[in-house]
């Protein structure tokens, strides 16, 4: 068995093949800090528009900078979306509590009520092209998307009203904390329970 014969002048193939992947290496990592300084991606990117703060100076006028978040993929603002939370089985007083969680977020709030249907657990119902938004609320609220339905799968006979957005308060819904107020007068005291 002989050695190959060795090559004077030039390079063999791995040689050729280390230099490749060098150079491919390096454009990998020159796109990578690309995409890191200031490259963007669109997927599943929340819109979100944040002018710079503006501050005059002492005794002048100051401009606060305001922030405007859209759902992932809808292309509304929490104020275009109607959201109806109603209680299916939860603690007393869920539904007020998590309509004031869900309201705080910019969204526009139904008057919280019962439920004509109960829920296992708590399930977000959503009109036609609202599924976006539904998804928003579940995370909101910390759940996973694969608790939100479609509103015709829920049976509410009309109770939805013009909501399109329905949160259903199953007994996985946190309890409400309640407060005792009490006050004392000269004629004795006077305790006040809110739910």
């Amino acid at each position: 068995m002989t050695a190959p014969d060795a090559h004077a002048a030039g390079t063999d193939g791995n040689t050729r093949g280390f230099i490749v992947l060098a150079v491919a290496v390096v454009v990998g990592v020159l796109l990578l800090m690309n995409l890191g300084a200031g490259g963007t991606s669109n997927e599943n990117s929340s819109n979100t528009t944040t002018p710079p703060p503006t501050t005059a100076p002492i005794g002048g006028t100051t401009t606060i900078a305001t922030t405007t978040t859209m759902a992932v993929g809808s292309g509304r603002t929490p104020s275009e979306v109607k959201v109806l939370v109603l209680n299916g089985g939860g603690p007393a007083g869920a539904a007020g509590a998590t309509a004031s969680q869900i309201g705080q977020s910019g969204y526009t709030m139904g008057e919280p009520a019962n439920s004509p249907v109960q829920v296992d657990s708590t399930t977000i119902f959503y009109a036609s092209d609202y599924q976006p938004d539904a998804t928003s609320i579940a995370l909101l609220l910390g759940k996973s998307p694969d608790v939100i339905k479609a509103i015709s799968e829920a049976g509410f006979n009309g109770a939805e009203g013009d909501a399109n957005v329905v949160v259903v308060l199953g007994p996985d819904a946190p309890p409400v904390e309640q407060s005792t107020t009490s006050t004392t007068s000269a004629s004795g005291t006077t305790t006040t329970q809110s739910n």
